[in-house]
């Protein structure tokens, strides 16, 4: 059996990472009756975003927000019920929390919640992401290693796991400056991992809590602190640390799993049974290269991958903090939330942490910017309604240039032609004119001939 006896947080191997724990930020833990109460509460997501928006402690939060990648993809596999709360976890341990709003990372999560009937789905990205970054110097040359996080029920099963992966590991050592290790806070606690890493004498630290306030603080700082980033199986590390900029590989032999492992998940044998046969396919050496392809290198050939990690990770989707503030309950609505009044909110926890003024302040802030945003979006419909109306009015007004521009050019055309008519009538009329008056004078000196011819005197 493992020793579970308590394991020392550091021992004299852990002096070559001195540099790495002292920047690491201290542990917070919180109580656990408000840790199972929202899956908000989990790595202190709910404290990540109270930070962001100026509360040294933020209340509990009323939203179902899942932390983790992929598991929230394995999911979506049609063998599993078609019921929202298989999909959001906390709906279980929480009956009354249906109708509380579903933070999603990907457009994948959201239709499928939608397509469920759960009506208050957001993009958001997962909560990593709003985690500030960490302006920390990188390690050159430096290797995290990164294990499985432990079930096991099977003691020799976890030994010989134990074994074989780290005299992979050791074939590494010359090609790296620094090695160190982050195992699973449980893992730590219990000595898994621990001692094994330890008697073959690379440092071991303990990674993300569930409890502790600055779990993603503590994470984003390990993770950025090292060029690269090794382990042996898929799971959030892999997206969190391409997304702080870690070099990725996957390397040594796959941690086995059989389906009484997963009973820590799962109160129901036949949803146990549905996630093992879905995560035994999806974990699967072809179907992770042909998945992951750029994950397959040597550890020290590895390459950069923070756009993938971005994208999974859904930084596209990045909400305001006081957007997220909302959606997670903080503004008090009693027709909505009516639980809020006992268990949460700004009427109930604000005044309990001392904080009841500057709460108030950002209530009021998030009011103001409410009737901004809809003072502005009413002006701005307005605004469309009359360049509508513009656009109708020139396009008329364009229309009757254009017929009046014909109209004209006819009547140019027209008053040329008359020009022309009268100049030649003119011409005619000048001609027909000296024409009579030459008759007349011809007339004239004709009637005289003959008049004098007439009366002249017989000889």
């Amino acid at each position: 059996m493992s020793d579970t006896s308590a394991v020392p947080e550091t021992t004299a191997v852990e002096d070559s990472i001195a540099w790495l724990l002292e920047r690491l930020p201290p542990k917070c833990l919180r109580p656990d009756d408000d840790l199972y109460t929202s899956e908000c509460a989990m790595n202190g997501v709910d404290a990540v975003i109270g930070r962001l928006i100026g509360l040294d402690k933020a209340p509990l939060g009323f939203a179902h927000w899942y932390h983790g990648w992929p598991a929230s993809k394995h999911y979506f596999d049609k063998r599993f019920p078609r019921r929202p709360e298989t999909y959001a976890y906390w709906m279980k341990k929480n009956p009354g929390s249906t109708h509380w709003p579903v933070l999603v990372g990907g457009e994948a999560e959201f239709h499928f919640m939608r397509d469920l009937g759960v009506e208050s789905v957001h993009l958001t990205g997962l909560p990593f992401i709003y985690e500030p970054v960490r302006d920390v110097e990188r390690k050159d040359g430096s290797l995290l290693i990164c294990p499985t996080h432990e079930w096991f029920k099977d003691d020799t099963k976890r030994q010989r796991m134990e074994s074989g992966y780290i005299a992979e590991i050791l074939k590494l050592k010359d090609r790296f400056s620094q090695m160190a290790v982050c195992v699973h806070s449980a893992c730590f606690q219990t000595g898994r991992w621990v001692r094994s890493f330890r008697d073959a004498g690379i440092p071991v630290i303990s990674g993300g809590n569930a409890s502790d306030l600055n779990c993603f603080n503590r994470m984003r700082t390990i993770f950025s602190s090292f060029e690269f980033m090794t382990t042996h199986v898929v799971s959030s590390h892999v997206a969190f640390a391409g997304f702080c900029g870690s070099k990725i590989s996957f390397y040594g032999p796959q941690p086995p799993t059989a389906l009484e492992d997963f009973g820590v998940y799962f109160s129901d044998v036949n949803e146990a049974r549905l996630f093992f046969d879905v995560t035994s396919e999806f974990n699967q050496r072809d179907n992770l290269q042909a998945k992951f392809p750029f994950l397959f290198k040597e550890p020290h050939e590895a390459v950069p991958c923070q756009d993938w990690a971005s994208f999974e990770l859904g930084l596209q989707y990045k909400k305001d903090p006081l957007e997220i503030a909302r959606l997670l309950g903080w503004k008090y609505d009693p027709v909505k939330y009516p639980e809020m009044k006992v268990r949460g909110g700004f009427d109930y926890w604000f005044p309990k942490l001392g904080v009841a003024p500057e709460a108030r302040e950002i209530e009021k802030r998030l009011d103001v910017q409410a009737a901004r945003v809809a003072e502005l979006e009413k002006e701005m419909a307005a605004r469309t309604t009359r360049l509508a109306q513009v656009d109708e009015e020139l396009n008329s007004a364009l229309a009757v240039k254009s017929r009046l521009d014909a109209e004209i050019a006819s009547l140019r055309k027209e008053c040329k032609k008359q020009r022309k008519d009268a100049k030649a009538l003119a011409k005619k009329n000048d001609k027909l004119e000296k024409t009579v008056r030459s008759a007349v004078e011809w007339q004239k000196k004709s009637m005289f001939k003959r008049a004098f011819h007439r009366w002249r005197p017989k000889k």
